[in-house]
């Protein structure tokens, strides 16, 4: 499968998946928005309920940053620009969302919140680094 023409326009394959991308990230968008709002609603779905509660739980407050970086590979796909899918990209994303959910918990969570402002992934590290 070959993701870009030689003549420098967006191939067919790399149009799909950069829609499959930006569908996958207003699905994310929304049923975060939706479980904010109303976390008993169902209106994105079985999968976009499952989605909006997976990430919240393990990211709290900066789960809303996975969808803005789909957005932004989706955006690199269709512009032609081949993705840097190497290890440093991921390793660097993940950091950022690390260090964002910790410092998230160590400044708005409290007792009463349950660890909500970072998630679990910002609770754990929240703690170490408080010990």
């Amino acid at each position: 499968m070959q993701l870009s023409s030689s003549s420098g326009q967006v191939s067919k394959a790399r149009e799909a998946l950069s829609v499959t991308i930006f569908a996958v990230a207003l699905l994310c968008f929304w049923s975060m928005m939706i479980n904010v709002v109303n976390p008993s609603s169902d209106s994105a779905g079985f999968i976009g309920l499952l989605m909006a509660r997976s990430l919240i739980g393990l990211l709290g407050w900066s789960a809303w940053v996975v969808p803005l970086e789909l957005i932004y590979v989706g955006i690199r796909f269709l512009r032609g620009n081949r993705p840097s899918f190497e290890i440093s990209y991921f390793v660097s994303f993940i950091s950022f969302v690390l260090i964002i959910a910790a410092l998230l918990h160590l400044a708005f969570s409290s007792a009463e919140q349950n660890g909500v402002a970072g998630g679990v992934v910002g609770e754990l590290a929240g703690e170490l680094l408080k010990s």
